[in-house]
């Protein structure tokens, strides 16, 4: 069992990687339908395999480093292992990068001219814009969690 925490970093590459060749080839109807959104479904395919995957890849980067033991470690944000500080806060620059990209960098108006992408309801960008405040909500909660809630944790 401890090989699969350790590994399990690995399992969350496949299934990030599994779920963005499905959604690819959903949205292929509308690549046919429509060839001059390719370039841009292909722009979101790329980003979202990059963006989805460099939490996962730090995770392993720091087990193969022998400083953190297995996936689990990193929810017990205490201080104490810079690997997983880290990490945090790689998640809050992730949702600060999505942020600017969904308000500032043409990322809402992206999505609209592209649906279909997984896990993007098919609304017009500004109903995006605050389907991304409610995702940024739900981040800020589960971050919350971990940090306030997490059992038999000590504190900073």
């Amino acid at each position: 069992m401890e090989l699969l925490y350790r590994q399990l970093w690995v399992v969350f590459i496949l299934v990030t990687y599994v779920n963005a060749r499905m959604w690819r080839s959903r949205v292929q109807r509308r690549i046919e339908a429509k060839p001059e959104l390719e370039p841009g479904y292909r722009r979101l395919y790329r980003g979202y395999l990059v963006w989805m995957n460099v939490p996962w890849l730090l995770m392993g980067v720091g087990i193969f480093a022998g400083q953190v033991t297995s996936t689990f470690d990193y929810f017990e944000l205490n201080g104490e292992n810079t690997f997983v500080v880290f990490w945090w806060v790689l998640q809050v620059a992730l949702v600060v990068l999505g942020t600017w990209w969904v308000f500032v960098g043409g990322g809402a108006e992206m999505l609209e001219r592209h649906p279909g992408v997984d896990m993007v309801p098919e609304w017009p960008a500004s109903r995006l814009r605050l389907y991304w405040v409610g995702m940024i909500v739900l981040n800020v909660a589960i971050g919350a969690h971990f940090y306030f809630l997490f059992p038999g944790q000590p504190r900073p």
